[in-house]
């Protein structure tokens, strides 16, 4: 932002918090799953992640995996 002279552009930095925080926001869709991984009830064995295993899988090594 200092590059392109936008560091005191308040529009700028309102859009940028609006885009994270906003609806739906990046980290406001993040904050419930954050919440749930420091829980002290927390395993990730409770949590059935096959489906992404697989998913990764094929898609990182194809007919190899």
């Amino acid at each position: 932002m200092k590059e392109d002279g936008q560091l005191g552009n308040m529009k700028s930095w309102l859009g940028a918090v609006n885009y994270m925080w906003g609806r739906p926001g990046v980290f406001r869709k993040l904050l419930p799953s954050y919440f749930k991984f420091y829980s002290p009830r927390f395993h990730p064995w409770n949590h059935d992640a096959r489906g992404l295993v697989e998913k990764a899988k094929k898609k990182w090594l194809g007919d190899w995996g």
